[in-house]
C-alpha cells in the first residue's frame, strides 16, 4: 500500500482522497490490489488517531463479566507444517494469576492432538458458568473451530 500511494510518513495517510484512490483503483486493477474502500477508510481512521489524537479511542463501553476466573488465551502455531503446538493461559483466580500451557512435543498430528485434549481437559474443571475467556484476535477463534473438525 505504501509503495502504491507514495506514502512515507503516517501523518501523510491522514490526507488521502479515498475517492481519488478507489478511481485510480479502478483504472488499474494492480494498484492497491486487495485493498477496498473500507480498508482505506480505516487505515486513514487508525493514522489520524497515530499522529494528531494520540490517545486511546473509546467507541463504546466495555462490560466485563464479573467472574472468579479469569483467562487470557493465546494459541500459537506454525503456519508451515499446519500445526498448532501450543495453547497457553494466563489464569486470574481471585488475586491469584499463573501460565499455563499445554505443548505438543513434537510436530506430529498425534501431538497436536494431545495438547488440544488436555486443553480442554483443563477447560472442563472450571467452575460451570464462572469463567470468561479473553483472547486478542478472531485467529484463535478460526483456529478452534478447524481443529474441532
Amino acid at each position: 500500500m505504501v509503495a502504491d500511494l507514495g506514502i512515507k510518513k503516517v501523518k501523510d495517510f491522514c490526507n488521502i482522497n479515498i475517492d481519488e484512490v478507489i478511481g485510480l483503483k479502478e483504472s488499474n486493477e494492480k494498484f492497491l490490489a486487495g485493498v477496498g474502500r473500507k480498508t482505506l477508510e480505516k487505515q486513514i481512521i487508525r493514522a489520524n488517531i497515530l499522529s494528531n489524537i494520540k490517545k486511546p479511542i473509546i467507541h463504546k463501553a466495555i462490560e466485563l463479566p464479573e467472574v472468579s476466573v479469569e483467562l487470557f488465551f493465546d494459541i500459537e502455531a506454525d503456519p508451515t507444517q499446519n500445526l498448532i503446538y501450543l495453547h497457553g493461559v494466563y489464569e486470574r483466580r481471585v488475586g491469584k494469576e499463573k501460565f499455563i500451557y499445554f505443548l505438543a512435543k513434537d510436530n506430529t498430528e498425534e501431538e497436536e492432538k494431545r495438547a488440544w485434549q488436555e486443553f480442554w481437559d483443563y477447560i472442563k474443571t472450571l467452575p460451570k458458568n464462572d469463567y470468561a475467556v479473553y483472547y486478542y484476535s478472531p485467529y484463535e477463534k478460526t483456529a478452534y473451530k478447524k481443529m474441532r473438525k
